[in-house]
């Protein structure tokens, strides 16, 4: 077994081969950063590397503010409390953020996640990342998740996962490494879900994921002050004030925010996209009927080939069942594209093509070799790789 020591000067060794890989403009990433890095990849340089200028690049190009995520963050009509956003406890006053007993930065999820289209979720993971790594070199935190609302005017939008939030999952995951080794505690399950998972334990890694129907077990980890008034300690923390204050530090005109009051309410059709709604209201790059083969991953899928309406336009494609353009096709899936994405032909077959996004293959077939080729020009501009 490799010794403490032997381990860590040959982790300093490798970030110091990174530095020597890395552009100068990235010179100034932190060491717990880069190690975060090397540590997804296994201590893997070359790939830990190209990790790291491939985040970089999607964090340049996804710029986010506090005027972006605003009305996730205030109360919608009738509420007292947002329907679900991630915060950071930051201080104004003291420059600082509340924090566990071991230093780490505390995130609150009120209302049980995010919510919104993929884009807006993607968007308020990436905020809630950007502010914890404020406070942290790493990007490790702890994480609560009030599941239950927190008055009966309130909603909590807590639910499985869905594409929408799986996405915002890998954003973390990819860009954020170092997000992926905070504890997370869901509070508020029902006892007898509390207790299923519980079950589970030997499978679960219980030092990083908490499942508890209630916030009693939080005074383990955080002290009364740095603790919420609705966990039981004596932190206040005024969301409205937050983002006003955020507002100016990012001299973002308050005007320009969502209103207190008016945020967005929680709708489980947010991320139910019409195939004629699509059509119109966005800007399209390519549109056609193709065939898609199953991923055979699941078990009810196959790797059989299936029709579907295909919509290239800028950062996604849409894939739908029907090929009819109306407001009852409904989006079977949309697919994010970014700098990692790719598009190529197949050389078996002139007219199939091949994407690669979200750690996957997609594979497509166009009617003819000529369409095969409009599709991977259009699906290139789509990513901005033209």
């Amino acid at each position: 077994m490799c010794q403490p020591e032997t381990a860590k000067a040959d982790t300093e060794d490798a970030i110091a081969e990174m530095r020597k890989l890395l552009d100068t403009s990235l010179q100034e990433i932190c060491d717990e950063e880069l190690e975060s890095f090397l540590s997804m990849h296994r201590k893997d340089v070359s790939a830990a590397v190209k990790a790291v200028e491939t985040a970089a690049a999607w964090k340049r190009d996804n710029p986010v503010s506090i005027l972006d995520v605003s009305a996730f963050y205030r109360a919608p009509p009738g509420a007292k409390h947002p329907s679900g956003c991630c915060v950071v406890l930051e201080n104004p006053e003291t420059g600082d953020c509340a924090r566990d007993l071991m230093g780490n930065p505390i995130v609150v999820v009120i209302g049980g996640f995010f919510h919104g289209n993929k884009h807006e979720i993607n968007q308020q993971m990436l905020y809630a990342l950007q502010r914890v790594a404020a406070y942290s070199k790493s990007g490790k935190a702890l994480s609560v998740i009030e599941v239950q609302p927190r008055t009966k005017q309130d909603t909590s939008c807590f639910r499985f996962p869905d594409a929408a939030s799986r996405s915002a999952f890998d954003v973390a995951k990819r860009f954020f490494p170092g997000s992926q080794t905070g504890a997370i505690h869901f509070c508020g399950l029902p006892r007898y879900v509390a207790a299923g998972f519980s079950m589970c334990a030997s499978f679960l890694d219980f030092d990083r994921l908490q499942l508890k129907p209630n916030f009693n077990h939080l005074s383990k980890y955080i002290n009364k002050e740095n603790m919420l008034k609705e966990w039981g300690g004596t932190l206040e923390f005024d969301l409205d004030k937050y983002v006003e204050w955020r507002a100016r530090e990012e001299n973002v005109p308050l005007e320009m925010l969502c209103p207190r009051g008016l945020g967005r309410p929680y709708h489980s059709t947010d991320n139910i996209i019409t195939a004629s709604t699509l059509l119109e209201h966005t800007e399209v790059i390519f549109q056609g009927i193709v065939q898609k083969q199953g991923s055979g991953i699941g078990f009810l899928s196959s790797r059989k080939w299936k029709t579907k309406l295909l919509v290239a336009v800028p950062k996604s494609l849409y894939y739908f069942d029907s090929t009819q353009v109306d407001e009852k096709n409904k989006a079977t899936r949309m697919i994010a594209l970014d700098d990692t994405s790719s598009v190529e032909l197949m050389n078996d077959s002139g007219n199939t093509f091949r994407v690669h996004a979200e750690g996957r293959n997609f594979d497509f077939q166009a009617e003819t070799a000529d369409l095969a080729t409009q599709w991977k020009e259009s699906i290139k501009q789509a990513i901005g790789k033209l």
